[in-house]
């Protein structure tokens, strides 16, 4: 009976040791587990394309791009993941910004005439020399901060490109110029200019308006002079596919540019209007001077004709003149003959 009391005491002792036991292992496994997982996060990564990771090794810190495709050890490194390329949108237009890297609102710009909004679209490939990269890493720690420096640059560049034209030239006449002065200055750098005073004339008031005209300063080269370089440039960061898809006036400055149309139109017209008149002019002028040089040849001709037939007149009666002259002296010889035949007869005595 005693020995199975003691087998009770010693079961039930144990029991609660066994138990401690069995949830400390337990825990430590579980622990174990965890600091695994996370620690196993910081061992290796794996590099995806179209991206590239900065490793800033632990302990010394040395930076190193990995650019290659695939799995990579991070030896408990901190890694930034920047993407090769990208697409920067500065646009009020929801359809421009889907599928963007960097969305912005349109650019804002200041014409000597008027305000009007830009939308850019542009593609950028980041740097492709490690040097480069790291570089840009360096200074601007992470993907997204540099994706703002690209629009800011875009930005300065397109609101420094406003003072270099009217509004109504950058809307229609002159786009194209426009969008190459913006996409020189993004990506080389913002020009040095010059200013003169222009004067405009409103179509509907005609009232005149001083305003300061710049454009771009020539070195001795004959190019622009940059007066503030290029960041895009400095970290190898191309431009591709830049585009101005549309520039929106405010409502006064777009009213401008449609009078100065209607009047740019109606002084084409005018224009026209005088050159076909003086056209029409003229071939009336041609047509005239025709009919005179044909009046002209017309009575040419036949005052050639009557001279000539004059002329055959002329030698007409004079042969019919020598004709009758030898006729006549033909008959006057005859005559004289036959007087000279009877005064022989007569003097003969032939004839009584």
């Amino acid at each position: 009976m005693s020995n199975n009391f003691g087998g009770r005491l010693f079961n039930n002792t144990s029991g609660p040791k066994t138990s401690l036991t069995s949830k400390i292992w337990r825990g430590a496994i579980v622990l174990f587990i965890i600091i695994a997982f996370s620690v196993s996060s910081y061992i290796g990564d794996t590099n995806i394309a179209g991206y590239y990771k900065v490793k800033q090794a632990a302990g010394f810190g040395d930076l190193t791009v990995i650019s290659d495709e695939g799995f990579f050890w991070q030896n408990f490194g901190f890694l930034t993941e920047y993407g090769s390329y990208g697409t920067v949108t500065l646009s009020d237009d929801e359809m421009d910004q889907k599928g963007a890297s960097s969305v912005n609102d349109a650019v804002f710009v200041q014409f000597p005439d008027g305000d009007a909004r830009v939308d850019v679209v542009f593609q950028y490939d980041m740097p492709t020399s490690d040097a480069q990269r790291l570089d840009l890493h360096r200074r601007y720690k992470s993907d997204k901060a540099v994706k703002h420096m690209i629009a800011t640059q875009c930005i300065e560049a397109v609101k420094q490109t406003g003072p270099l034209m009217s509004t109504g030239e950058a809307y229609a006449d002159s786009r194209s110029l426009f969008t190459q002065l913006a996409f020189e200055q993004l990506t080389k750098g913002i020009y040095a200019a010059t200013v003169r005073m222009d004067t405009l004339i409103d179509p509907n008031t005609k009232e005149k308006t001083l305003v300061k005209k710049y454009s771009p300063k020539l070195g001795k080269d004959g190019l622009p002079i940059v007066m503030k370089g290029s960041l895009l440039a400095e970290y190898g960061i191309r431009i591709s596919q830049f585009n101005i898809k549309d520039i929106a006036p405010d409502g006064k400055t777009l009213s401008l540019i449609d009078a100065r149309k209607d009047a740019q139109l109606a002084s084409e017209r005018a224009l026209k209007e005088k050159a076909l008149g003086e056209e029409l002019i003229a071939k009336e002028k041609a047509n005239q001077e025709v009919a005179k040089i044909k009046e002209v040849t017309i009575a040419e001709k036949e005052k050639e004709v009557a001279s000539l037939e004059a002329q055959k007149r002329f030698e007409v009666e004079k042969y019919n003149a020598l004709t009758a002259l030898e006729e006549a002296k033909k008959i006057r010889a005859q005559g004289d003959a036959e007087a000279a035949k009877n005064r022989a007869l007569v003097s003969a005595g032939l004839v009584i």
